[in-house]
Formats: C-alpha cells, sequence, structure tokens
C-alpha cells in the first residue's frame, strides 16, 4: 500500500469565485519539467530554476546531496537523458528570447559532476544564421539508450536532410557508426532487439502516385531484408515497435475492429498478425505522433536490457496506461488509490525506484518518488508552485451530436465558483489541424480564460487525432465546411443545454485554430459576437503556394499528402478560394482582433496583413497585433502576457465577462 509522505488535497473545491490572478501566472514555464532516475536508480537527474536559468542538476539519492551538472548564464537547458550512472546528454535553447533568437538545441554530453563536456551536434546558431535555418539543420535526437556504456542511439539527417537514419553515437568522444543502413527509400518505425540491431523498419515507397508501406524484417545484422507485409494504404500500414524475448514474434501498432489503431502480435514466420494484446474501442493505443503519426517512444515504456515492452500510455478521457508488467500494474493501482483524480504517469523506472508525474485539470503538476522497499511516495516539488489548485476550474469531458449524427467528444472548462447557466463562452478550437487533439490536463491559456469568467469549449472535432481512423479521415478536405460545422454544433448544444448565453459567445484559435476563427466570423457570423485569430490562416491557396510552408514539410507531404487531406489548389482553386476568410470579409459582423509574430514561417505575416487589409476594405473594424521576432507561437513570457492582455480586453468589450 502506498503512503504518501505529504498530504495535499489539490482538489478541493473553490469556496465562492476565486480572485482574478495575474496574466503572467497563467503563461510563465514551469521551475520543473523533467525528473528521471539513472539506470541504477541512485541519482536523480533534474532540470531546476538556477535561479534565473533553468539548470540540469543531479541528485544523489543516498545523501540527498545536490550538484550542478550543466549551467549557463545565457542558455536554458530544456531537455535530458541519462546515459549511464555517471554520464548524461542535454540540449539547450533560451527561454528569454524571443522566436527568432532560438538558436540553441544541438547535443552535449556531460559527466554528472559537470566534468568531461563534449559537443556532439553544434547549435543552431554555430551551423547556420540562414533565415530558413529550421528546417535544413542537422540534428541528433536521443532513439534509444544503452543499458551500459558511453553510447547511445541517436536518430539523425547528418547524411540525408529529408531522410533520417539511426546511429551509434559515442558520448565521449562524438564517434559515430551507422546501423540501420542498406535500407533503400523512407524508413521509419525502426526496432532494434536486446543487442542494438535494427531487425524490422517500415519502408515507404510511392508507386504511381499511391504511397506503398513495407514491414520489413531480417533475422540478423547480416540477413537479407524481407518483407513481412506490404500495402498501399498508409491507414493500414503495420507499425513495428518491438521485438519479443523470443524473436519470433513483433509487436505491432495496427487497426482493431472497432477503426482504432491498437497494439497486436505479429508471427514472423506465419508473417500474419496475430491477437490484439491491447486496445481501446474508442482512441487509439498508444498515443500517436501527430506530426508524423509515428508511434512516440514516449508513449511506451521499455526494458533497457531486453527492449521488450512492457506498457504503453494512452489518452482517452483522461490519459491512462497498460501495463504488461506486474511490478508497474500494481504501482499504478497503488498510485491511483493514493493520488485520486489525477492523472499519474509512472516517469522513470530504475532499481527499486520510480519517479512519479501526477498532474491534473487544476494541478499543472507534481513529481513524487516512490519507494519499494517502504511503499512510500514522497512529493518532491511542485512543477508551478505558484499555482494554487484550488483556486483553479474544472475540465469536463463532454460528448455532443454533430447534425450528420457524428459523434464530437470534447472539453468544457466552467469558471470555478459560478453557476453553470447562462456563461460567456470562449470556443478554442486546436491547431493542427489532422491529427492534432486536446488533452486532459492543466492549460495556462483555459484557465486564465476560466479565471476571467468564461466558459471554454474545445471540441475535438473531425479530423482530430487519438479517435480512430473514421474521425480522423472524417475531416479531409472539410476545412471550413464539416469541421466547421461541429464547432457551430457545439456551441448551439451547449446553448440548448442552458450552459451558456448565446449572444455572448467568442471563438479564440491559434494556427488552424485561428482559421476556424476566422472561418467562424465569415461563415457563421450570426454565432459569434468575438473573433480572435492567433497567426491563423486566412487563404487556403497562399499557404499552399508560401515557399516557407513547402520548405516546412517534405515534398510527399506538399505533393500529395496535404492535397489529399485540405485540397487540391490547382483542381480546387475556387472551393479553396471559397473557404478562405481573406475572401469573406464583407460577412463579418463583430470586431477582429489579429495577433501575429512577424518571424513565422509556418503561417507567414502575409496572413494576417491580407486578413486586416480585406477587413478595412469592407468597412470593418480590426485590430492586428504584429509581435517583432516571434514565430508561430510567441516564446518570450513578456510577449505572451502581452497578447492575452490584449484578448482579455478585447473580450470584455464584446461579450463581457
Amino acid at each position: 500500500m502506498l503512503v504518501c509522505a505529504q498530504s495535499n488535497s489539490v482538489l478541493a473545491e473553490a469556496a465562492g469565485v476565486p480572485p482574478r490572478l495575474p496574466v503572467a501566472d497563467f503563461m510563465r514555464f514551469p521551475a520543473y519539467s523533467q525528473v528521471k532516475l539513472s539506470p541504477s536508480g541512485r541519482y536523480l537527474a533534474m532540470q531546476v530554476p538556477a535561479p534565473e536559468r533553468k539548470a540540469l542538476a543531479v541528485m544523489d539519492l543516498t545523501t540527498r546531496k545536490v550538484e550542478y551538472s550543466a549551467r549557463y548564464p545565457d542558455w536554458d537547458v530544456v531537455g535530458f537523458e541519462w546515459v549511464n550512472d555517471d554520464r548524461l546528454v542535454f540540449w539547450i535553447n533560451d527561454q528569454k528570447s524571443t522566436y527568432e533568437d532560438q538558436l540553441g538545441f544541438g547535443l552535449f554530453g556531460i559527466d554528472r559532476n559537470g566534468e568531461n563536456f563534449k559537443e556532439l551536434c553544434p547549435t543552431l546558431a554555430m551551423q547556420t544564421s540562414d533565415q530558413h535555418f529550421y528546417f535544413h539543420y542537422i540534428y541528433k535526437s536521443v532513439f534509444r539508450l544503452f543499458a551500459e556504456g558511453d553510447e547511445i542511439i541517436v536518430k539523425s539527417n547528418a547524411e540525408n536532410l529529408n531522410h533520417p537514419q539511426l546511429y551509434r553515437l559515442n558520448t565521449r568522444t562524438a564517434r559515430m557508426s551507422l546501423i540501420s543502413g542498406g535500407i533503400p527509400g523512407d524508413v521509419s518505425s525502426w526496432v532494434l532487439d536486446k543487442n542494438n540491431i535494427v531487425r524490422a523498419a517500415v519502408r515507404y515507397e510511392r508507386r504511381k502516385g499511391v504511397l506503398h508501406a513495407e514491414l520489413i524484417y531480417r533475422s540478423s545484422a547480416s540477413s537479407p531484408w524481407e518483407v513481412l507485409s506490404e500495402t498501399g494504404q498508409e491507414s493500414k500500414t503495420l507499425k513495428p515497435v518491438a521485438l519479443s524475448a523470443d524473436e519470433t514474434e513483433l509487436y505491432v501498432v495496427a487497426n482493431s475492429s472497432h477503426g482504432t489503431r491498437s497494439l497486436f502480435s505479429f508471427d514472423i514466420r506465419a508473417r500474419k498478425l496475430g491477437d490484439m494484446l491491447a486496445g481501446h474501442p474508442r482512441v487509439d493505443l498508444p498515443k500517436i505522433d501527430p506530426e508524423n503519426e509515428e508511434i512516440s517512444l514516449e508513449n511506451l515504456a521499455f526494458d533497457l536490457k531486453t527492449h521488450e515492452i512492457l506498457g504503453a500510455r494512452y489518452e482517452a478521457e483522461r490519459g491512462s496506461a497498460v501495463w504488461f508488467d506486474d511490478r508497474r500494474a500494481r504501482l499504478q493501482s497503488g498510485l491511483d488509490k493514493a493520488i485520486p483524480d489525477h492523472v499519474n504517469t509512472i516517469a522513470s523506472f530504475s532499481g527499486s525506484r520510480a519517479v512519479v508525474r501526477s498532474f491534473s485539470d487544476r494541478d499543472p503538476g507534481r513529481f513524487y518518488l516512490w519507494e519499494d522497499k517502504s511503499g512510500n511516495i514522497e512529493e518532491l516539488f511542485a512543477e508551478m508552485s505558484w499555482i494554487n489548485p484550488e483556486q483553479m476550474s474544472e475540465m469536463r469531458p463532454i460528448e455532443y451530436l454533430a447534425r450528420d449524427g457524428m459523434k464530437i467528444p470534447a472539453y468544457l472548462t466552467l469558471p470555478a465558483g459560478r453557476p453553470a447557466r447562462n456563461l460567456p463562452l470562449i470556443v478554442m478550437p486546436h491547431g493542427g489541424p489532422f491529427g492534432v487533439r486536446d488533452d486532459w490536463r492543466w492549460d495556462g491559456e483555459v484557465q486564465f480564460l476560466a479565471n476571467r469568467g468564461y466558459a471554454v469549449l474545445q471540441p475535438q472535432f473531425r479530423g482530430s487525432g487519438g479517435y480512430g481512423r473514421k474521425h480522423y479521415s472524417s475531416g479531409f478536405r472539410q476545412w471550413g465546411g464539416a469541421m466547421q460545422d461541429d464547432l457551430s454544433d457545439g456551441v448551439k448544444y451547449l446553448v440548448a443545454q442552458g450552459t451558456v448565453d448565446p449572444q455572448r459567445v467568442a471563438i479564440v484559435g491559434a494556427s488552424y485554430g485561428g482559421y476556424a476563427a476566422l472561418a467562424g466570423g465569415a461563415y457563421t457570423p450570426e454565432l459569434y459576437r468575438g473573433v480572435v485569430s492567433r497567426y491563423g490562416v486566412s487563404d487556403i491557396l497562399l499557404m499552399f503556394r508560401s515557399n516557407y510552408w513547402r520548405e516546412m514539410n517534405d515534398e510527399e507531404w506538399f505533393n500529395y499528402g496535404a492535397r489529399e487531406m485540405i485540397g487540391d489548389p490547382d483542381k480546387d482553386e475556387k472551393a479553396l478560394q471559397a473557404r478562405s476568410p481573406v475572401n469573406a470579409a464583407k460577412n463579418f459582423q463583430v470586431p477582429v482582433l489579429i495577433t501575429q509574430g512577424s518571424k513565422d514561417v509556418r503561417v507567414i505575416p502575409k496572413h494576417a496583413t491580407d486578413m486586416a487589409a480585406a477587413l478595412r476594405a469592407a468597412g470593418k473594424p480590426v485590430e492586428l497585433m504584429m509581435v517583432q521576432g516571434e514565430g508561430h507561437g510567441f516564446y518570450k513570457e513578456s510577449n505572451r502576457v502581452d497578447e492575452w492582455t490584449k484578448i482579455e480586453a478585447y473580450l470584455k468589450k464584446t461579450i463581457g465577462d
């Protein structure tokens, strides 16, 4: 049985309406965001405030002595991994600067006592000063750790910018050796055995305009590659994630009979999909990386020595996990009883100890140390100690029907201390849009709005990720169409429930969400009294024709994927023009606020300036906030505070609070 060393009533209901908290409280970076045990479990590495910058520090859990491993006056350590008990790798950036000045990252090795520093990959600043650096820099990212020694396995595009490979990397000498060579084409989803030999992968190849995916396998490092499975539809591709201990089976992610991604066994000899090991009828398991539909290794747990899969994380209404390892399953059960109403993740497990990260809709997160021998769980620190969970608002998972009968999951945050009747509402569609979803967690922007008295609706409209193939693909070619209807139907559902006041509804979105906000003002002007587009797309054809957008995405996505999912700018030009808000400025009935970063290369500033010009030409009130040096999302804290202060004033003027 787990016993909490420190008791925290973090979910107690606030008595009455909480005080109006400073905007900056919601926009600050967490003080602590990463804590990891060394392979033996003796040492604890942490990202810590030091005090003006984020540093890397290590605690000896035997003596409780803490020493800095990496600390710099002009850089923040933003990520790290253990190599072995004596050595770590880390990467950096500058959390006090704008997007334009983010020239960090890189990869570096260092001993836990701060000695024997080694550059393993230069920062962006050292590689280039070209404005396109974000798409053409050489990177090395940690793919897998060894059980011992000074080497790690990294994914790097050092030899081919568009097709990364796997390498062994010595963290003391920086020497690299290729381990994934000999496979022609675009390869991903590598699987390594216990000796760190690449044994399986997925190879992509386009044939006559159709993308073919092959699951390939070899029985040893010297054996030839053979095709185990092939499909002409990417959605039916088997994604390998691990090799069984006896090497007779692969563990793969494939579509289940429910249409959701699930974990299966695959018989190598019979070349046949086997039993489903874990799955969910409504959501994908494990979580999928929305950037490339890869199975993120962060959402899988592996044995460091055998590389066997131990469990998987997934996101239903709240985050959860399935464990194949009895020890972790028992720990998870104990955690959920000891810290109720939270998502409790086993962030790091070594020896007889585990680091647990616990968070909720009201609690940004806390780190705990679990001791197997005593069964105790000790709180280490809160990620954002200045946030009082008792003053935060509840985030409820809900579901409603779209006009065509499709079920739309959503999250509804209700302002604490206020009756859930006739509230002002902010509709907040997520960015992406494809493959992205919102999660049940503390969200600074949502909680800020709730603190100001607004209900916040986050619809997981069709096209969102994690809810199965049908929900995802139903959003194809539906920008400004059914995807937009899903937002409107969510508003109408809450109005019918009596939860919100139909005369006080605004839409606030970023990126694709910014497009959806403008589309709401253009195509359903009767629904919204306020429209805020944060670096949103206003012209779909401009998005396709932007050199920056082409460079940011590979040719495969630009020439095929985007045209299938959004529309073909050549064949569908008129339809895409009709669904571009910049061409419907005359329809707007309310003032519009647009915020934009001057260095945004994903949604270039011309989207904002053209939209503002079109509204002015149509005699419609608009305010454009152009923030110098910022990109797609504002990085500098003071700029985020200024943006949300502006949004707060706009909302108070248009729909009140």
